[in-house]
């Protein structure tokens, strides 16, 4: 275990539990982490999930000033994204095939730009699959849905395996403990919104 992913697993754990108790400035801790994990992950080749940090420091932007928009002391009220059953399987083909897309490209980076990626890059499709359901995630959860919870159960339990075929074994307990965090944090959004939904028998706020 290096002291980059002791500080990159602090950050984001710390984010993972203030986005379960949402809290606003989950978004300002996870951008901590996202430069971490970057390094990380061009050290281990993860090209993909480079990319991927890049995209959760500029969420991290847009999701700071969308919470914060609707926070109330801190805290936000969350929703159903809720399009219909065709668009929910649009968006898991969707996801799919751009995760074939991105892969293919990860896995010949290292033809394409050997100046910046040397060596052939780490589980291409796998970690590009990640990818996109992070991107996806990322997005539903800057907009508050609790849907975004289904897809982290998913992703974060695909990238513990990546990182323990990799040999990253903290990294992969991280995931792991990602994994239960979101799994609370899908259920502390689910007791909100039926709060919310019921305020007269259901007077307790979730935090």
């Amino acid at each position: 275990m290096s002291y980059t992913e002791l500080i990159a697993t602090v950050f984001g754990i710390t984010a993972t539990i203030l986005s379960a108790m949402r809290i606003t400035y989950t978004w300002l801790v996870n951008m901590v982490a996202v430069v971490m994990f970057a390094f990380i992950s061009y050290q281990l080749k993860i090209y993909s999930d480079l990319i991927l940090q890049a995209y959760y420091f500029s969420m991290g932007v847009l999701g700071w000033l969308w919470w914060n928009k609707k926070a109330s002391n801190h805290f936000v009220h969350v929703a159903y994204w809720s399009p219909g059953l065709n668009v929910y399987l649009l968006t898991v083909a969707g996801i799919l095939v751009a995760a074939a897309i991105v892969g293919y490209c990860t896995s010949n980076f290292h033809i394409w730009m050997p100046q910046w990626f040397p060596q052939q890059a780490s589980l291409p499709y796998l970690s590009s699959l990640v990818l996109i359901m992070s991107l996806v995630g990322t997005y539903l959860m800057g907009r508050r849905y609790i849907e975004n919870w289904w897809l982290w159960a998913v992703s974060n339990l695909i990238s513990a395996g990546i990182y323990l075929s990799l040999g990253s074994l903290f990294i992969f307990i991280s995931y792991l403990i990602f994994w239960v965090i979101g799994i609370s944090g899908w259920y502390n959004w689910q007791k909100e919104y039926n709060a919310a939904k019921n305020p007269i028998g259901n007077k307790s706020r979730c935090y």
